[in-house]
């Protein structure tokens, strides 16, 4: 809500925090699909669908699927983000390992 106020709602920034929100909702066991995905979709429509901060979300969105039960679409939501994710950012940074761990199958 700080950062809603201080640079928009709508501004990259503010629509990125909303992964690190899921992120800790997703700890909680609460509802992260419809914080993320507005998100994602707005950052996606700004800075292209491959660019990292909308495959960051991708991640979370993976996570989210898989925990609550939609493993399938979880693991390609993942697998569909993980090969740009290791081209921007090399196969050993943290969110690629999130990403690969979201698209293994259990």
């Amino acid at each position: 809500a700080i950062l809603d106020g201080s640079v928009g709602a709508d501004a990259s920034r503010a629509l990125r925090a909303r992964f690190a929100q899921g992120s800790v909702r997703l700890a909680c066991g609460g509802d992260v699909l419809q914080l993320v995905r507005p998100a994602i979709e707005a950052l996606a429509l700004r800075l292209g669908p491959t660019q990292w901060w909308v495959l960051e979300g991708r991640v979370v969105e993976a996570l989210a699927l898989r925990a609550q039960g939609d493993a399938a679409a979880g693991r390609r939501v993942a697998a569909d983000a993980l090969a740009y994710l290791e081209r921007a950012l090399g196969p050993s940074a943290p969110l690629v390992l999130r990403a690969r761990s979201a698209a293994k199958d259990d």
